[in-house]
């Protein structure tokens, strides 16, 4: 078990795809998950393994609702929050534009700030960014980048 500064623990899973994730958890849910590209495995024991084995099922092609899954969101603003959060029901096998998300949350102007706050997701998959796209269609922004934005939206078949 891998221990941070912010007394969290991480697994790192690898996928099928040529990336790997690190999961950060704290003792009262999911707190970050970070795209790495090197393949390393390390399966940590602790109270999230769920979480794990939900992750190690998506990546496998396997239709899995994160909606169980406890998040921590910290140091966000409540329109950052109230944006992760809409974020997350978006359903799996579908996509939003950035100005619906905006609409979804009451401020259909907002889809800049929507935008902004997606890049900043400390959560991505659990919290399905990666589901939001331009109003031209085209993908715009991921943290992992475009070529993991399109390889998710390809695996969910929203492509």
């Amino acid at each position: 078990m891998e221990a941070n500064q912010n007394n969290s623990v991480n697994d790192i899973i690898t996928t099928p795809f040529g990336f790997s994730l690190s999961v950060f958890y704290s003792d009262k849910g999911i707190i970050g998950i970070e795209f790495l590209r090197e393949k390393e495995e390390k399966l940590c024991k602790h109270n999230f393994k769920n979480v794990t084995n939900k992750l190690i099922e998506y990546f496998n092609g396997e239709r899995v609702s994160f909606d169980d899954i406890p998040v921590v969101l910290k140091n966000l603003s409540n329109f950052e929050i109230k944006v992760l959060n809409a974020c997350r029901q978006i359903p799996y096998g579908c996509v939003v534009t950035y100005k619906e998300l905006a609409k979804n949350i009451g401020n259909e102007r907002a889809f800049r700030a929507v935008g902004n706050t997606l890049g900043k997701n400390p959560i991505p998959i659990i919290i399905p960014c990666h589901r939001v796209i331009g109003s031209d269609g085209k993908l715009h922004g991921f943290t992992g980048g475009l070529d993991i934005k399109k390889t998710l939206l390809t695996l969910e078949k929203s492509l």
